[in-house]
Parts: C-alpha cells; sequence; structure tokens
C-alpha cells in the first residue's frame, strides 16, 4: 500500500516539475 502511495507522489511531482519547467533541469540530470 506505501508503494502505491509512494508511487503516486512521484507521479505528481513530476508532473509539477515538467509544468514549472525549473526543477526539473537541476534534478533531472541527476535522475537520469
Amino acid at each position: 500500500m506505501l508503494c502505491v502511495f509512494f508511487f503516486f507522489f512521484v507521479c505528481v511531482w513530476v508532473h509539477e516539475n515538467v509544468r514549472n519547467n525549473a526543477s526539473i533541469s537541476s534534478f533531472g540530470s541527476g535522475f537520469r
């Protein structure tokens, strides 16, 4: 159950970063 919540949180976090397009450039390079 916790994994599902964590997966949902990551999806929302990525979606917000894609919209902002500011944090994804700094964290996205390390994430990939």
